[in-house]
């Protein structure tokens, strides 16, 4: 096996993962090919298979391959050509990534010893079930893992092309590590997550009220029946998404019960669904949001710092302990999430505004406001489902920017004035206190500790990039 190539001057790639599918020619019957997260799982399933003795598979790293160093974080990517005795010669491409510090295996060996039994057992399943090689072969592997710890992430996408594959014979191994179920999955959030990990081959399953419209809809929250754990068993993770829209305004007596309990209940069902799984839980990855800190002017707050004050953050304190009480043996994730910059997210009542020539200062337009964008955000979520981060998680972009920076780099990006303030009485008036306060003048300077610290890389690290990436440029 060839090393691979030094250090390259062009920066680190970011790792993707996705599940193995096998694809008649027609392109319908798929079926999800076991691609386990744990090098053992993909040995035993090799060796069961027959597929790990009796076929030769050769693996060759070529000069293409790109590495990085940062730190004690490498990453590489490159081609890897696997050749079989009486089947042919394929491509793959490659992403390898390890985290932390000390002696660590080389990417070259976990894929050789990972995915050339995965690829084979791939291959060796479409000879059995047909007798001739596939017409093609389309597929990608990575591989994430960490010394002391071992791989944290292994993942196959094979897409074969194989004539006359009956879908009523086909005997390949089902891995539902890679099925997530999400409740949720209609909002801003949720559909873009769904449709990332489904464009990765991840099976997901959506937790819906009304009637579903295929084996991928579960219908659920009707009336007081709990939900059955069966359909919890198997996932990778269980993220719970669901929440009333606080965008909405007034802020009504009647509409802070909703906005509390559209995200109690959801929560609580699923949280004693996974209880009742015990050593089989999913991880929950349950959303909050950065409301949690309250305001704290001044303060630099992670995800240690206390709870804050007001109507959101004891919102999203009471939602985080249901959360917990998943129980010991799930992994359990809060997703304490900032603004989305999107134009359905905290540009919404801006754009309107900005358009018009009638923004400015948000009262004094100092206060720091966290902020993520959507793709960040879709991103940050996926690194927790494939990670082992649990507790709080603040998904907010990694640099500092007070409501002025995001309404100046609107404006600016619109070609559009930025002189008329907002009073704060106004908003009150117009709004209610706790909205105007929770939303508007809230100053909270949350920072992305315990995901820069896993390892995690943002897309847009500045508000400006972040605007400029949800609003087309004026022209």
């Amino acid at each position: 096996m060839p090393a691979l190539p030094g250090p390259a001057a062009r920066g680190p790639r970011r790792t993707s993962t996705s599940v193995g599918r096998l694809t008649r020619s027609d392109g319908s019957a798929v079926k999800t090919l076991g691609a386990s997260e744990a090098l053992a799982r993909l040995t035993d399933v090799a060796a069961a298979t027959g597929c790990a003795g009796n076929r030769e598979v050769r693996m060759s790293v070529t000069s293409e391959a790109t590495t990085a160093w940062k730190g004690s974080l490498f990453e590489g990517s490159g081609e890897v050509t696997f050749t079989s005795s009486g089947i042919g010669t394929y491509a793959v491409n490659w992403k390898a990534r390890s985290e932390g510090s000390g002696s660590v295996t080389t990417p070259e060996e976990l894929l050789a010893g990972a995915h050339s039994s995965c690829f084979s057992m791939a291959l060796s399943n479409a000879l059995a079930e047909n007798g001739t090689p596939p017409e093609s072969i389309d597929a990608t592997a990575s591989v994430t893992f960490k010394p002391g710890t071992g791989i944290t992430g292994s993942h196959l996408n094979v897409n074969a092309v194989v004539p006359g594959l009956d879908a009523a014979t086909r005997r390949l191994p089902e891995s539902s590590a890679r099925r997530v179920v999400l409740a949720g999955a209609s909002g801003l959030i949720g559909s873009a997550l769904a449709e990332s990990l489904r464009a990765d081959g991840v099976d997901v399953t959506s937790l819906v009220r009304h009637a579903p419209t295929g084996p991928h809809e579960v219908q659920w929250l009707q009336d007081a029946t709990p939900l059955d754990p069966a359909v919890l068993a198997g996932a990778r993770a269980v993220v719970c998404l669901n929440g009333a829209s606080i965008g909405r305004f007034p802020w009504t007596r009647s509409y802070e019960s909703t906005l509390l309990w559209s995200r109690i209940t959801p929560t609580r069902t699923l949280a004693s669904a996974i209880r009742a799984l015990g050593d089989d839980a999913p991880a929950l990855v349950n959303a909050s949001a950065t409301g949690y800190y309250g305001s704290q002017p001044g303060a630099v707050l992670s995800e240690t710092s206390a709870r804050g004050d007001g109507f959101l953050a004891d919102i999203c304190g009471e939602w985080e302990s249901v959360a917990r009480a998943a129980g010991s043996r799930a992994r359990v994730a809060m997703l304490r999430t900032a603004p989305i910059v999107h134009e359905r997210g905290v540009l919404k009542p801006l754009l309107l505004l900005t358009r018009l020539g009638v923004s400015g200062p948000i009262g004094r337009g100092t206060q720091v406001w966290p902020w993520i964008t959507l793709d960040d955000e879709v991103r940050a979520i996926r690194h927790v489902i494939d990670s082992d981060l649990a507790g709080p998680v603040n998904l907010t972009g990694p640099t500092r920017a007070t409501a002025n920076d995001l309404g100046f780099a609107l404006a600016r990006r619109m070609n559009r004035p930025y002189v008329l303030r907002a009073p704060v009485w106004g908003m009150k008036l117009a709004l209610g206190t706790d909205a105007t306060e929770a939303l508007l003048t809230c100053d909270a300077d949350v920072r992305p500790v315990a995901l820069e610290e896993s390892g995690f890389t943002f897309t847009h690290s500045t508000v400006e990039e972040a605007v400029a990436s949800a609003v087309p440029a004026a022209r």
